[in-house]
């Protein structure tokens, strides 16, 4: 018999290495009949992260001055107000009609609502009120400076130590997130003469 040449041994040796591989393969898909081809792979990773809530507020214009004045003498007490200078005509309060409101803003990431409160009462923040005058008053109220601020704002209350709401449902959106508080003030007649300063703290909690 003739020697074979290279190239036929060539030939059947990788016939035989394809009838040993296709063998296995049939044998595995027999044995688990699950077994698929494996062309490719992929796996999946996570992304994690928090956004934090904050629940803050700034008094962008915080002081109420209703400057120097005096009840008139032919009357028991004198109401003024920031909200209008109706009774201007009871003393002589040089700013009444032109003070600023406070004015509140939302500079959270969530809806709150906000409690307003004095460091003292009418009675000792201002004084007076013996007898038949009228006694002293603080109050305040609240108005939407940007609509849609507070879902509820308040009417003229009384602003004392314990405190009250003074906006419910303070929008975090930055086009409506403002309110306004006005401050009205009754002085009687005998009322001690001195520099009087309160100070008005607004608190603010996550709705």
């Amino acid at each position: 018999m003739g020697d074979i040449s290279n190239n036929l041994l060539v030939v059947l040796v990788v016939a035989a290495m394809a009838i040993s591989i296709g063998g296995t393969l049939v044998t595995l898909s027999a044995v688990q009949p699950g077994f698929q081809f494996i062309t490719g792979g992929a796996t999946t990773g996570n992304l994690t992260f928090v956004i934090e809530q904050e629940v803050s507020l700034n008094v962008t214009a915080d002081i109420v001055n209703f400057g120097p004045g005096r009840v008139n003498s032919d009357e028991t007490n004198c109401t003024i107000s920031t909200a209008d200078g109706a009774n201007a005509d009871c003393g002589n309060w040089t700013y009444v009609g032109s003070v600023s409101n406070f004015t509140v803003e939302n500079t959270g990431n969530v809806d709150a609502n906000v409690d307003i409160s004095s460091s003292a009462n009418a009675d000792t923040g201002i004084g007076g009120g013996a007898g038949s005058i009228p006694d002293p008053i603080v109050q305040y109220m609240s108005y939407n400076s940007e609509a849609g601020s507070c879902t509820n704002v308040y009417p003229w209350s009384d602003l004392n130590t314990t405190g009250g709401q003074v906006c419910y449902g303070f929008n975090s959106t930055n086009s409506k997130d403002e309110f306004k508080v006005g401050i009205k003030i009754n002085i009687p007649q005998d009322a001690t003469p001195g520099s009087k300063e309160t100070t008005v703290t607004f608190t603010i909690s996550a709705a």
